[in-house]
């Protein structure tokens, strides 16, 4: 009644019967696909520099900017021992040239608003057209004149180390080193993995080595999009690129890669995770110019590329068990590759697996309805539509038609030839396409919890475990007579001795990490009756301390004190002890310790210890086959999990201490703690608790 009211006081007459919107439910059906509409990219005019270089230029007046993209057509290379170099030298050639450091090209392109990085193959900037002179001032003297300097060099060097470091605790980068290697192969250009032993053998000279020999302009392009007309853009070419010096560059072969033979289940382990990341994946003969591209495209589109497919309303909607799920085909002029993946919860990983193959043989063996293929038509039109509007989409089109040798209009009845496609068509790139009986199951999880239950999966029903870089973890035997009591009795006995050890009663330590804010300071004083110090500072500014004392406590930070709730006393005094292994198998404190198997910690054999505290923490310990000394802690709980590594043994006063413990997990980035004191039963301990 009140629509009809608001309409009737405009002075509209209503005539609709009280059963029409019951009749016609618009909401229920998608709206079908009209004609596809006419795309306009805009024509590209094509022309070479006399030392090789294309140059690429679509013009469009519409707002006074236009953006420079220049590309090398690398060919593909297997980095070998020093995979990353070709990142790093694309990042540091930016970072000074003769006439400029870094500091003076920021400046130079903050001063003109304009935007610039350098990567492994080429360069981009954008500006005002107004200002394109000066930025392609700066652009070629980047690209001809690069001096490399080392102190740039040292800190990308260090970031990456960092990310590498940083990335051993992130299931997707595991994932997607460890899917890299097995799909194409650890010595396939595609498969090599960034380690931090191949990022430390890198040089300044072998970045440099990189640039003379690839960036050369008779295998390159440069791609001009926006305000600048044909005349201007060869006079800009031949000014700023014209003396850029063509010469030969290696022709390497490309290598083959197969499918795997069946199904091989592989898993990589996370000790403590509370999800796993599983994916389905294998290569494939898929590229851009491949006749029915668009086609598999559309497909993948259904399978898994966007909120409504098939993947993400089984797992994630029906089934619950993920965020998200997605999934599809990946071109590439050298090889292809499909994949699909998904985090889920440890107990339905194998369901998760499950499912994704379902959905791929549903879409084998059964057609779409007109429904479904209407719906993703719309969705891909929008997408391609909004891609348009940004110009690097634009000559990213005009480069692929170049160098995939693509029909000149490709993109331009791209929509057309898509609204075309029928679920008949659909179907046949399905069979083509979709391989479930030939094809990788990968898993990064917690192998307590998951491992056990995907040997059904695989072709040969076993699983094969690697470690986070792709590398094949080979079977280690356990050494007869060895149990949880053993590996634990031996680890006391090695750093001390057990009865040494129950002396202890007060232990005070000092630590310091440097990290990219300055150098942090640790202290921490641990007791036999659970009384407990910890403190966090920098610079003598103290930004947070807890003291636990009986039944009492208080926590200070932010300017603020205040006293600690029981609850927060009780989890203080979890690993309040000295040396909490002696406690091990107290059964008030623990409710299950034992011994997992032999697994490797950085290339060391190590007893896997899988422990269950009574508060509910799930820890994981590795020690040493070879020394009895503890390598690793694995601690999980809601919040998330921390590791520590144990390394470089050192004797205080009779007893074995690690003076480095690198902690990840705990911070945005990893940290390494060094010890710089360590007292054992200090004259003054009754103080320290105060």
């Amino acid at each position: 009644m009140r629509i009809k009211n608001i309409i009737l006081a405009l002075g509209i007459s209503l005539c609709v019967s009280a059963n029409v919107f019951a009749q016609e439910d618009f909401r229920k059906n998608a709206p079908k696909p009209g004609p596809a509409p006419s795309i306009e990219i805009g024509d590209s005019e094509v022309f070479k520099l006399d030392n090789g270089l294309t140059v690429v230029l679509v013009e469009n007046n519409k707002l006074p900017r236009v953006s420079f993209q220049l590309s090398v057509d690398v060919p593909d290379f297997s980095e070998g021992e020093k995979a990353g170099y070709v990142n790093i030298a694309g990042d540091l050639m930016g970072r000074g040239t003769e006439t400029m450091d870094k500091a003076e090209i920021d400046e130079s392109i903050d001063f003109i608003g304009a935007s610039f990085q350098t990567f492994g193959s080429g360069m981009f900037g954008s500006s005002l057209s107004k200002n394109s002179d000066e930025l392609l001032a700066i652009m070629s003297d980047v690209l001809m004149y690069p001096v490399f300097p080392e102190a740039e060099f040292e800190k990308i060097k260090k970031a990456t180390l960092s990310g590498i470091a940083q990335a051993k605790n992130s299931p997707d980068a595991i994932m997607s080193n460890v899917r890299r290697t097995l799909v194409y192969g650890s010595d396939h250009p595609f498969g090599s993995v960034e380690t931090e032993e191949s990022i430390n053998a890198i040089s300044v000279s072998d970045c440099k080595s990189y640039i003379d020999m690839f960036f050369k302009p008779n295998i390159s392009y440069l791609v001009i999009v926006g305000d600048m007309n044909l005349a201007d853009a060869k006079l800009a070419a031949k000014k700023y690129f014209g003396d850029w010096e063509q010469g030969e560059v290696p022709t390497l072969k490309p290598m083959r890669v197969e499918r795997p033979e069946g199904v091989n289940v592989v898993f990589v382990d996370q000790p403590g995770a509370v999800q796993s990341t599983v994916a389905v994946s294998y290569p494939m003969d898929y590229s851009l110019n491949a006749s029915d591209y668009i086609t598999g495209s559309l497909m993948s589109t259904v399978l898994g590329g966007y909120f409504g497919s098939r993947l993400n309303q089984n797992l994630r909607e029906d089934k619950a068990y993920t965020y998200g799920a997605r999934g599809g085909l990946r071109p590439n002029k050298l090889i292809g590759n499909f994949v699909a993946s998904a985090s889920v919860r440890n107990e339905v990983s194998d369901s998760s697996i499950t499912e994704m193959l379902y959905e791929m043989n549903q879409m084998i063996n059964e057609p779409l309805t007109e429904e479904e293929l209407s719906t993703v038509k719309n969705f891909r039109t929008g997408n391609f539509a909004i891609g348009l509007e940004n110009p690097r989409t634009i000559a990213e089109f005009a480069l692929n038609i170049i160098k995939y040798d693509l029909d000149a209009d490709f993109y331009s009845n791209y929509l057309k030839v898509m609204n075309a496609i029928t679920v008949e068509d659909m179907n046949v790139a399905a069979k083509k396409y979709l391989k479930t009986d030939a094809c990788y199951v990968i898993v990064v999880g917690n192998k307590s919890d998951v491992a056990e239950s995907l040997t059904k999966f695989d072709s040969n029903g076993k699983v094969d475990y690697y470690d986070a870089y792709g590398k094949l973890i080979e079977d280690t035997k356990m050494p007869l007579n060895v149990d949880a009591n053993t590996v634990i009795s031996d680890y006391l006995n090695a750093i001390g001795g057990k009865e040494k050890l129950e002396q202890v009663d007060v232990l005070e330590m000092s630590m310091a990490a440097n990290t990219e804010m300055g150098e942090l300071e640790f202290y921490l004083v641990k007791s036999k009756s659970l009384n407990t110090v910890q403190k966090i500072s920098m610079g003598g500014m103290t930004f947070m301390k807890m003291v636990v004392n009986g039944f009492d406590g208080y926590s200070e930070g932010r300017g603020m004190t205040k006293d600690l709730t029981p609850m927060e006393i009780s989890d203080a005094k979890v690993d309040a002890a000295p040396f909490s292994e002696l406690n091990y198998f107290n059964t008030e404190q623990y409710n299950s310790v034992k011994l997992a198997g032999v697994e490797k910690v950085n290339e060391e054999d190590a007893y896997r210890m899988d422990l269950v505290r009574t508060d509910g923490a799930s820890i994981t310990e590795y020690y040493s086959i070879a020394t009895s000394l503890k390598l690793r802690k694995v601690e999980t709980a809601e919040q998330g999990s921390i590791t520590l590594d144990y390394e470089v043994y050192k004797d205080f006063e009779g007893i074995l201490l690690p003076t480095i413990v690198k902690v990840s997990g705990m911070m945005p980035t990893p940290i390494e703690q060094n010890i710089k004191s360590v007292v054992i039963n200090p004259e003054n301990a009754g103080d320290l608790f105060k």
